[in-house]
């Protein structure tokens, strides 16, 4: 995985500030998202989180050369919108979906060996069934086949803890831990958002506290899923437990658009610049 520095050597943040998007078809040829990407530029964002639908249809060199025009560095690839894309699923119960899906991972963890980012598995993990037991179990099937790949690619695999509307594998950080704990956390982590937190922890300071080294990078969401600072989430405090344990991994952000990209990312950064400065 791309261990993230600041090219310019002068960010204002104490932590890499990323952000979560998707790669629209012939991005490098799209007016719409340069402007998006000049606006990260200029806002000192550091790295980018990206859902891409079929990354095979992506050059991993012609990517890496026109993130980099915008000072931006690719750490993380979300699986997200492949599996919305493709009806991906590493829990299902209908073995032919699993296993295609399992297949799909693989050619995703081969793409972020080339990247040099990781893998986020979120949404893939599967929708929320009743027999929580068996999709954890199928979940880990999945894990089983994908670990070893990943491992020789030097690719790490983050589990998201994402909350209960949307699956029902991986929830809680305590019970994401517990899932992946047979695992060597070189390469599988688990990944913190704070919306998902909102939903599943009692305490969500605490939450980021106890599991210290457990997590390299955190998403950032307020509580309405809108960008911090348009909800009711306390990101001052948030950010404090973080700096109470040493983080000094990225702070994505990843959320809906409330009034337009540029709005929203702009009034955020605004409300989280004086909470994310360097002393």
């Amino acid at each position: 995985m791309t261990i993230l520095h600041d090219q310019n050597g002068n960010t204002p943040y104490t932590f890499p500030l990323g952000i979560q998007m998707v790669l629209p078809d012939n991005y490098s040829r799209d007016s719409t998202f340069a402007k998006s990407m000049e606006l990260l530029q200029e806002l000192r964002f550091s790295c980018i989180e990206l859902n891409i639908a079929n990354p095979k249809l992506v050059s991993p060199s012609a990517l890496k050369d026109y993130l980099h025009r915008y000072d931006l560095t690719m750490t993380m690839f979300a699986s997200g919108f492949s599996a919305k894309t493709y009806e991906l699923s590493l829990s299902s119960t209908d073995i032919d979906q699993r296993l295609r899906s399992v297949d799909y991972c693989r050619h995703f963890i081969e793409f972020c060996a080339e990247m040099e980012t990781g893998i986020i598995l979120g949404l893939i993990q599967g929708a929320p069934v009743a027999d929580v037991s068996t999709a954890r179990d199928l979940f880990c099937r999945s894990l089983d086949d994908l670990v070893p790949i990943a491992q020789k690619k030097r690719v790490s695999i983050l589990i998201e803890a994402t909350n209960k509307t949307l699956t029902c594998v991986a929830n809680s950080a305590d019970q994401t831990k517990q899932l992946v704990a047979g695992y060597p956390s070189s390469t599988v982590r688990i990944l913190l958002d704070t919306y998902h937190m909102a939903f599943e922890e009692s305490d969500t300071y605490q939450a980021i506290v106890s599991h210290a080294g457990d997590f390299d990078s955190i998403h950032y969401s307020d509580d309405n899923r809108f960008y911090p600072g348009l909800g009711q989430l306390d990101f001052q405090k948030i950010t404090e437990s973080l700096a109470s344990i040493d983080f000094y991994g990225p702070i994505v952000l990843e959320a809906n658009i409330r009034n337009s990209f540029e709005a929203d990312v702009r009034a955020s950064v605004q409300y989280l610049r004086p909470i994310l400065a360097r002393p």
